[in-house]
């Protein structure tokens, strides 16, 4: 009976989604049988270019993989191919500080976020404390993995895919694709660990210490 519940109120779901932006989406989902868990800075916008064939503004945003299975409802849930990418945590904080100075997704309320970061360094950013407030109240700084599991605490992925490995892990993908060459969206600054100071480092693992454990 619950399930039965649950299934009811899945496809009155995808039934409201027909009717916004997000119906392309919702289509490609159903058709490909593939979820995928979009992280911030972690090469989302390539990735549903990839996958979906989709554009930039053309996916569910940062939703995690309770939302979809709201969507999708248990049966359907069950037989879709579920992944997301995971990125190393120093490397993806510097991106998103880079990002943020950059003036974000260009958002009215980007602009609050980027005067915030304006003329600090890196250093400064994680040291100051910036990062752990950020970390709370910023989608592009929030922790990896809370995403991957669901509202029961169950983990909901069926892989974790590592964004150092983009491309070989884009090719991996049990997705049909016309030509192998891998098209980078949004592609910003990198970062080697080594370059970063200890100290630095040190405390965007603390700050991130449930995505490190998958790491």
């Amino acid at each position: 009976m619950r399930n039965a519940i649950r299934e009811f109120r899945s496809a009155r779901r995808r039934l409201e989604t027909r009717n916004t932006p997000m119906a392309t989406a919702l289509e490609r989902i159903l058709e490909t049988n593939i979820v995928f868990v979009h992280v911030p800075k972690c090469g989302g916008k390539s990735v549903v270019k990839e996958v979906y064939g989709l554009g930039e503004h053309d996916w569910f945003g940062h939703a995690g993989i309770g939302f979809y299975r709201g969507l999708l409802g248990p049966k359907r849930f069950r037989a879709a191919f579920k992944f997301a990418f995971l990125r190393d945590p120093v490397a993806r904080c510097f991106s998103g500080f880079k990002f943020r100075q950059r003036g974000g997704f260009s958002l009215p309320t980007d602009k609050q976020l980027q005067a915030e970061v304006e003329g600090l360094t890196f250093d400064d950013f994680v040291l100051g404390g910036k990062l752990t407030e950020f970390a709370r109240k910023d989608v592009v700084f929030q922790t990896q993995t809370p995403l991957f599991f669901l509202p029961s605490g169950e983990f909901g992925l069926d892989r974790i895919c590592r964004f150092e490995n983009f491309d070989e892990e884009i090719r991996n993908l049990p997705i049909e694709r016309e030509n192998c060459a891998v098209t980078h969206i949004n592609a910003g600054p990198k970062a080697s660990t080594s370059e970063i100071a200890a100290e630095v480092r040190e405390m965007i693992e603390h700050v991130y210490a449930e995505d490190c454990k998958f790491i």
